[in-house]
């Protein structure tokens, strides 16, 4: 969160303050809570505090009508001694955290409301500007948040979702906005918690299909068999990419296409997707996407 001034800041201050006050039986408290390692930024100073844990709900909902911070974060990680420093605080295991945010997405409509600002002139400037043309001086990005960046986030948390709970298998997962640009997902099934980080890698790698070998799909050579090709009902990533080829072609969008791809000739298939359409129905017609 970025503000103009410290008049600003001390403003947006008392309504965090008053909001605490007001509303602290709705605050969330995690599960193990006096397991957490908690850290929260300063409004004024934007300074990091860490190390903090609390033994009870109340403890944490004092702190923060107290505190009122800009953020509060909390680990996803248990600790023995939650308040050490890192290297002593004995972790006991982790929930699996992921973080969608849209920053990370390709939303068309950045470009139209983030911009720069010359805190010394207090002009706004374009986000490809570098300096200010009145002072010369550095400018400071200023990153908005539209319903378009906010629907593309929660598109991929869908899709997300729709992996853990049916490729993965997980049933305690929570889902909520992360208070800025996206959504956080976090997986606490008991056969989560004590995984090793290379066992986490996997679930990732598995996620973001890093390692996939398309001929294991049925997706090997310039042709695909109608036989072993995928279909929209099957499971885990036949499923997926059967279903997200059938509405690629519904679409016929090349700008989406090439988006995927960056692929030129994506431009000079329009044609052949509204031929292909033709031959659409609960099946994806391999043989027009060679």
């Amino acid at each position: 969160m970025s503000f103009i001034g410290e008049e600003d800041a001390r403003f947006v201050h008392k309504l965090f303050k008053r909001y605490y006050f007001e509303s602290r039986e709705e605050v969330y408290v995690p599960e193990r809570l006096p397991e957490r390692e908690f850290g929260y930024f300063t409004f004024m100073e934007k300074i990091m505090i860490r190390h903090m844990s609390f033994n009870s709900p109340r403890e944490l909902k004092d702190a923060l009508v107290e505190k009122a911070p800009l953020h509060v974060y909390h680990s996803a990680a248990f600790y023995r001694y939650p308040r050490a420093p890192m290297d002593q605080k004995g972790w006991l295991g982790s929930e699996l955290a992921f973080d969608i945010d849209a920053d990370h997405l390709k939303t068309p409509c950045r470009k139209k409301h983030d911009f720069k600002i010359c805190r010394t002139c207090m002009l706004a400037y374009p986000v490809e500007a570098e300096k200010c043309s009145r002072c010369g001086g550095s400018l400071e990005k200023v990153e908005w948040v539209c319903d378009k960046c906010l629907e593309g986030a929660k598109a991929e948390a869908l899709k997300l979702l729709e992996i853990l709970e049916g490729d993965l298998g997980f049933e305690k997962i929570r889902m909520a906005f992360s208070g800025n640009r996206g959504y956080h997902l976090i997986v606490s099934d008991e056969q989560v918690l004590e995984l090793s980080q290379q066992e986490r890698k996997e679930i990732i790698d598995y996620i973001t299909g890093t390692g996939l070998d398309l001929r294991m799909l049925g997706l090997g050579g310039r042709r695909v068999r109608a036989e072993i090709a995928p279909d929209i009902a099957d499971p885990g990533w036949r499923g997926r990419i059967a279903r997200s080829s059938l509405q690629l072609m519904l679409a016929a969008d090349p700008e989406r296409l090439y988006e995927l791809t960056e692929d030129k000739k994506a431009y000079s298939i329009k044609e052949e997707f509204e031929k292909a359409r033709e031959l659409l129905s609960d099946n994806v017609p391999w043989g027009a996407l060679k």
